[in-house]
Formats: C-alpha cells, structure tokens, sequence
C-alpha cells in the first residue's frame, strides 16, 4: 500500500481498535511500526456486547490471536486493560504489562473473586501495588446467596488488598435497577479499607452501608456514586459531622422511600463542600410534592459551592390542595449560583385523593425512567435528540465513505473503504436500536419529539 501514514491513520481511526490490531499487525514490518502507536496500544478492550451472559463475548479465534501473537508484542505500551473473567488468565499470562494501571473486568462471579483475590493468586502478586482504576462488572448473584456472603467475599478483599487504588467502580453489566448490591454496615470490624480511593461507584443494600462509607473511613474520597436499594430509618447512632471530603455525590434509589426529609436531606446538609450532585429518589407518604422551593430553601442553601444540580425526583403524597397544583403548574426552572435552571415538572392524579409529582432538571438525560405517564413530556427526552444528532453524523461518514470505495483507484483501497462503511452501519444499526428503546420508554412518538424539540430554548 503506497498510502502516506498519514491517510493510514486517518482510516484506522474510523474502526475499531480490536480491529486494526488484529487485521494489520503480522501483515508486514510497516503496519507493525504502524499499529504499535499509542492510540491503538494505551487501552485494549478483550470484549464485545450483547452475547450470552455466561460466555466469553470475544471469539476463540480472536482471542487466540491476542494472546499468542499481539499481546506479546505490545504488552509493555497497554495501560489499560478490558476483558471478562473467563479469560483473565490467558490474557494476563501473555505479557509483564508494566505500565497497566487501569482494568476492567466483565461478568465477574464471587466465585472468580475468591480464587484470584487473595494474597497467593499471582495477579494480586504483580498488579497489587500497580493499579490504580478498577473496575468489577459484577454478574446478578444467586439469589440463595447473602449480601453479607457478597460483602465479605468480593468487596472486602478487593479494598484490603489493592493499596495503590485511587477509582473502584464495583457496578454490574448495563444500567439496571436491581444490580448486585452490598452490606457494607455489617462487614466485621476488621476489615481494612483503603483509604487512597478518591472515586467511588458502588451499589448497597440500605441507608447505613452509604453511612458507613461516609463515616471518615475513605480518607481521600472526593466522589462517590451510589445507588441504595432500601433508604430507611438508620439503625446507627445519629451524627452532624461535617463531611469534607465529598466534592461530588450522586444518590439513586429506586424504591420508594419515606426517610426523605429525616434521612436524605440530613446528609446532604453535612456535605458543605459539595460542588456536584445528582438526585434519583422515590419518595412517599409526603404531605407535599418535592418541587423548586424545596430544593432551594431545604438543600441547596446549606450546599454554598454547589456547581452543578441534576435531579429525577418523584413525589406520592395524598394531601392534594389547590396551592399544590398552582405551583407545580408554574415550575419551570431552580435557582442556584445566582442563575436560572431549566426543569420541568407534571403530575398525575389517582383515585381516592393520592397524587404523584415528577421533577426533573433539564440536564438530566432521562435514560433510566421506569415509572413516567402519559403526562410525561417526552418532548424534552434531551437523550433522544443528541442520539438522533449523531446518526445524521453516522449517515454522512457512511455516505462518504461509500463515494470514496466507488471512486477507489485499486482494489485495496475500495476494500478499506467497504470495510469502515460496514462498521459504520453497525453503529448505524446500535443507534436505531438505542433509539427505539428510549422512544419507548418515553411513551412518545418520533413525530412528537421534533415537534417539541422547535420549543426546547437552549
């Protein structure tokens, strides 16, 4: 190929790394130097998407070829590493990586935890002191095992034994509601845990598990994302100790919850150096509907470096009176920092006299909506728009692409080109999906969407 490296470049970059690697390295001594570069070394993803949950998604074919005769040749540039449990010692085995910092593991068991997280496994031998981003796609556990069992097995040995780790994300597959969660609060005493985390991600059972990880004993940690499958009354001795250490927090509970006012807000008002914070909550049994009065007077004047607010909060309450009603008719935006904020607010109505509210900030992308009417203003699904935005972006690539292969003054040349159009068809495909879905969670119609799209002020 009499190609400028520069052109090279310019058609790898519209493919996917997996497949640059595996396509071009071995086919001559250019595309080796080529493909060594940076941008297709620093971060190796071993996985792909929508296979079935208990296989190895990547090919035996393909994973070979990796492991036999890539990774032995770039292993010393990788800095990041994806793959699935499945395969993790194939894949560690084929190089020293001294430069990993960053790996992510998919569909992880307890099971594989206990066999590679323990002082004698070889991988906690080498990369202990190395890594410093982890992320644990947890798989769903078997529902005859205890949270306290998860805890103990999984998450415990994972804090006790990564010294150097400064990012955990400990989530599961996907964006789903009912992840695998974790009793923090009941773990025994002796469980050391590493104070050098500054990100954490994590999923737990109750109020208290995100107590105790608030209780000062993550020294450094400035975020903590966390979702909470049962925010009750708190069984642990009350405390007003300011948290200094949080600078961004975000909170998702499905279930619907009645500690709002007692648990919630008692703890965001101890986060005084809090900049970002992000709110999903069910609440219930409220003798008012959560709107843009509340949040001001009742949380964000006691958060005085708040940066940035999103929030997805819904309200049942059974006391319905006409002030009620004005109001929420009338919210279209918060105030904090001096400035407006866009939000936007509607209410359904049930027999004997209950009522629900929901609110939410503009900038809340509203791809995790489960319980929205058909007063729901889909309208201002702000999701729907930008994936719409990008496969008009996707079709023009494509579109050119496709003039470029017909216009190819050689065969190679004409294959490269229907190469990237397929590939740009596959994403092409993912996005009608993804949009589809969303569209449909909405309750809206694509007709709908364009039509109050020409309202949204931006």
């Amino acid at each position: 190929m009499d190609l400028p490296n520069e052109m090279i470049y310019n058609i790898w970059n519209k493919l996917n790394k997996i497949d640059v690697l595996y396509s071009f390295m071995g086919v001559n001594k250019r595309f080796n130097k080529l493909v060594c570069n940076m941008t297709y070394t620093r971060s190796i993803e071993l996985v792909e998407s929508n296979n079935h949950p208990n296989n190895c998604s990547l090919t035996y074919p393909i994973l070979d070829r990796f492991c036999l005769n890539i990774l032995p040749q770039i292993h010393e540039l990788v800095e990041c590493l994806t793959f699935e449990s499945i395969s993790m010692d194939r894949i560690l085995s084929a190089g020293h990586y001294p430069r990993l910092q960053k790996l992510t593991v998919m569909k992880v068991e307890p099971e594989f935890v206990i066999r590679h997280f323990i002082d004698e496994s070889p991988f906690v031998q080498i990369f202990k002191q190395q890594i410093t981003y982890l992320t644990l796609s947890i798989n769903d556990p078997e529902k005859t095992q205890s949270l306290i069992d998860l805890s103990t097995t999984v998450f415990a040995p994972i804090f006790s034994m990564f010294k150097s780790l400064i990012e955990l994300d400990f989530g599961s597959p996907g964006d789903r509601r009912y992840p695998a969660r974790l009793k923090i609060a009941d773990l025994p005493s002796t469980i050391c845990f590493s104070s050098s985390i500054v990100h954490l991600r994590i999923s737990v059972d109750t109020f208290d598990d995100c107590l105790c990880l608030l209780d000062g004993r993550l020294t450094y940690l400035h975020r903590l994302v966390i979702q909470i499958s049962n925010i009750c009354t708190t069984k642990l001795i009350p405390s007003d100790m300011v948290i200094n250490t949080i600078r961004s927090f975000s909170l998702t509970s499905h279930s619907e919850t009645k500690e709002y006012d007692s648990e919630v807000i008692s703890l965001l008002r101890r986060m005084i150096y809090l900049e970002d914070l992000m709110l999903r909550l069910t609440v219930g049994n409220r003798s008012a509907f959560i709107d843009n009065t509340h949040l001001n007077n009742e949380i964000l004047l006691y958060l005085p470096r708040r940066q940035t607010l999103t929030f997805n909060i819904m309200t049942y309450t059974t006391v319905i009176n006409e002030t009620n009603w004005m109001k929420l008719d009338n919210i279209q935006h918060t105030f904090y920092n001096g400035k407006s904020h866009q939000c936007i607010c509607y209410i359904d109505q049930y027999p004997r006299g209950k009522a629900r509210s929901h609110i939410y900030s503009i900038s809340y992308t509203l791809n995790d909506l489960y319980t929205i009417s058909s007063s729901f203003p889909g309208g201002l699904f702000m999701h729907i728009v930008e994936l719409k935005k990008e496969k008009e972006v996707l079709e023009k690539e494509l579109d050119k692409a496709l003039e470029k292969g017909e216009n190819a003054k050689n065969n190679e040349e004409a294959a490269m080109q229907n190469k990237i159009a397929d590939s740009i068809e596959v994403d092409i495909k993912d996005l009608n999906k993804e949009i589809k879905e969303a569209e449909e969670k909405a309750d809206i119609k694509p007709t709908e969407l364009e039509s109050n799209n020409k309202k949204l002020k931006y």
